[in-house]
């Protein structure tokens, strides 16, 4: 099966007039920008002792041109996962928008009784959940497996 891919900037997505892509292989769900290197995210379903989670992996830079990033959250927080981690180890950027997005995913997941996790931030966006003050919002964790082994509660 061929890899089709839903592009996260401007300059492809559907917000912008471009053709958007999805792709699941092996049960991951792919999103890419057609070779243009500001997003790329990457979801997943976890299994672990506290049952099943979903995994989203962001790679590259989040902001303002990423409108598909979302998308990407929304599809995942629709689906009510008891808890969804986000792997931000190879996001090296996100602004204010790409925050606001993520900690609005936090709250409509909360809402049916969810619960979103942040894992292994790169050094420059952990600094700015610090800085915002985000990480007294969304636990933030060192790896995905601390995230995923932290249950529900």
């Amino acid at each position: 099966m061929p890899r089709r891919l839903l592009p996260l900037g401007s300059r492809a997505s559907k917000h912008g007039g471009g053709e958007g892509e999805h792709t699941v292989n092996a049960g991951r769900s792919e999103w890419d920008t057609y070779g243009v290197p500001d997003l790329v995210a990457s979801a997943a379903t976890l299994t672990s002792a506290e049952g099943q989670s979903r995994l989203v992996e962001l790679a590259g830079e989040a902001d303002t041109t990423s409108l598909q990033l979302k998308d990407v959250l929304d599809a995942e927080v629709a689906a009510s996962p008891l808890l969804l981690v986000l792997e931000l180890s190879r996001l090296t950027f996100m602004d204010s928008w790409a925050l606001h997005t993520i900690l609005a995913a936090a709250r409509k997941l909360r809402g049916t009784g969810g619960t979103l996790a942040l894992a292994a931030p790169f050094a420059a966006v952990r600094r700015m959940l610090e800085l915002s003050g985000a990480d007294t919002l969304v636990d933030v964790y060192a790896s995905v497996q601390e995230a995923s082994g932290r249950g529900t509660g």
